[in-house]
């Protein structure tokens, strides 16, 4: 288009490119966003210094009045391809007519790789940084491509470090840091109660309830009086068991003593299988998140301010 053609890209862009397809595919970040990151931290305590942040005014006043500075905005995607789940090997015969459940192995790892991956490259970013915790992370799902049996997650949130902790290095090790879900007047409120944040816990099941032919009837309305649908009900349980079994699992690997601000996210589809025992179904999606918590002394209160106003 207007007698414009683009030069071939020389090896110096090939090479820059073929390194962030490789630290893409070991879970990491592309080449420009590590160089990026680098460079800012290394302006940390300069007048070169300028932080970005999605916290509101009163978030990061409350923030930096527990000791802490913002180092920037920090972010984490995923755009993933979900596999095939084939039929188990206790799928019945259409014809018995009988009901059962199993989860789904290949989706619910699917579903649980795309979200580690986008937390996983966020907290490489804030530790790029220097950062020893992030506030405000908000993970978000695009499903306009759930069709194509793709699915893209996104987490962003504002990197914070301790005021008494000199910037990092390049070279230094990263630091221990911590991802939390809470605003900044919930990080706050969490310090005065004796509490820190340890890291967001994801546990997650999709399960699949095969339907008998009784209930299936009674779920299409065919002639079915008022009644409960058991076998879907009993599906939603099992789903969310094995989420929080995983979630718990997770907790006690980073040493959490609880769990605040857990977000439920249960999705149904049923109808057919698709294949060709035309077997009627209910699919669970049930996923948990949160926060975990563990005991740690408050900071040091500030004396209080006292208003005083004349009465002349």
């Amino acid at each position: 288009m207007f007698g414009f053609r683009p030069q071939p890209p020389d090896a110096e862009h090939l090479r820059r490119e073929e390194e962030s397809r490789r630290n893409l595919t070991a879970g990491g970040l592309p080449l420009p966003a590590v160089e990026r990151l680098k460079r800012l931290a290394a302006q940390q305590g300069t007048p070169q210094h300028l932080f970005s942040s999605d916290l509101s005014v009163a978030e990061l006043a409350l923030v930096e009045d527990l000791g802490f500075v913002a180092l920037g905005q920090v972010m984490g995607t995923s755009f993933y391809q979900l596999g095939m789940q084939w039929r188990t090997a206790n799928w019945r015969d259409k014809d018995q007519g009988k009901a059962f459940g199993y989860e789904m192995e290949v989706l619910t790892a699917g579903w649980g790789n795309a979200r580690r991956l986008a937390l996983g490259r966020l907290q490489q970013e804030a530790e790029l940084l220097g950062a020893t915790g992030v506030v405000g992370v908000k993970l978000k799902e695009k499903a306009h491509v759930k069709e194509s049996g793709a699915i893209e997650f996104s987490a962003h949130g504002t990197a914070i470090r301790e005021r008494e902790l000199p910037p990092l290095r390049e070279g230094s090790p990263p630091r221990k840091l911590f991802l939390s879900t809470f605003s900044g007047q919930e990080f706050w409120v969490l310090r005065q109660a004796g509490f820190r944040p340890v890291g967001i816990l994801v546990g997650n099941c999709v399960y699949f309830q095969v339907l008998s032919n009784d209930q299936w009837r009674v779920l299409m309305r065919l002639n079915a009086p008022n009644q409960e649908l058991t076998e879907v009900s009993e599906a939603m349980y099992a789903a969310r068991r094995l989420a929080l079994n995983r979630l718990e699992e997770q907790a006690g690997k980073l040493g959490a003593t609880g769990l605040v601000d857990v977000q439920v996210d249960a999705q149904l589809k049923v109808g057919q299988t698709g294949d060709e025992t035309e077997t009627y179904g209910a699919e669970y999606h049930f996923t948990l998140i949160g926060t975990g918590i563990a005991d740690a002394p408050p900071p040091p209160r500030r004396a209080p301010l006292d208003i005083v106003l004349p009465l002349r």
